[in-house]
């Protein structure tokens, strides 16, 4: 039994594999880190490896680090390398690349065996590049659509209005402000598809997961699929490796 841990800046995934499927899968709230310990010592099958991606800062990983502790499970590290699971890294500096677009990218590569753009749109949207021979050859970090809709309004008194809805031609400030955050994304995930497509020589598939997949998918143009679980399923690939 293999236990998955994606502990992202708002919420912690968890799932539980036997190597041929998940058996459980589940979320909480990252401020709910603590509270993990009771979950995980409550599974009827409990795991004897832990595989763990945290990009939440260290309190959180102490929490998950404390509740794994009752467990008694081995703790499979975790970091992105220089190659593994057919996806060869191109990061001028490994340690700066985040484990969980590092684990995002094997799971791409055992999904998509040409070109692919993995797009994760979350708190921050991420946007990277895979051939279709497994490089990743780097990508974007760009805020994501409630990031960027809080940080204008932080800035401009006359933009804290209430929450609006996409649309081709807003006529009015709050869907101006909704549509203009999703645009923004989709050109950016527009910019880098069109540009793997002129390394490559050929259109890439799109994978979309994360928690705002479902607002940013419809509108991106191209070979388009929404994934979930898409980080829990790279770690469990590395995690049997």
């Amino acid at each position: 039994m293999l236990l998955a841990v994606d502990a992202g800046n708002t919420r912690i995934k968890w799932g539980l594999h036997d190597g041929r499927e998940w058996l459980r899968t589940d979320s909480m709230p990252t401020t709910d880190a603590r509270r993990l310990g009771q979950v995980w010592t409550a599974l009827p099958d409990p795991p004897d490896r832990v595989i763990v991606s945290n990009v939440a800062g260290p309190a959180v990983g102490e929490a998950i680090a404390l509740s794994l502790s009752a467990l008694g499970a081995t703790v499979v590290p975790f970091a992105p390398l220089a190659a593994q699971a057919g996806v060869v890294n191109r990061y001028d500096r490994l340690h700066q690349l985040g484990t969980d677009r590092w684990a995002a990218l094997i799971a791409a590569r055992s999904r998509v065996h040409g070109a692919c753009v993995v797009v994760h749109a979350g708190t921050t949207i991420v946007v990277d590049a895979l051939t279709e021979a497994g490089e990743f050859l780097g990508g974007l970090l760009v805020p994501g659509i409630d990031l960027m809709v809080e940080s204008l309004a932080r800035r401009i008194e006359s933009l804290r209005v209430e929450p609006g809805a996409y649309a081709e031609f807003p006529r009015n400030t709050p869907d101006a402000l909704a549509s203009g955050a999703i645009d923004a994304a989709a050109g950016a995930v527009a910019g880098l598809t069109r540009r793997l497509g002129l390394v490559t020589g050929a259109s890439p598939a799109i994978l979309v997961a994360g928690g705002a997949a479902a607002r940013l998918a419809p509108y991106l143009a191209g070979d388009v699929t929404a994934v979930e679980g898409l980080v829990l399923d790279g770690l469990a690939i590395a995690g049997r490796a």
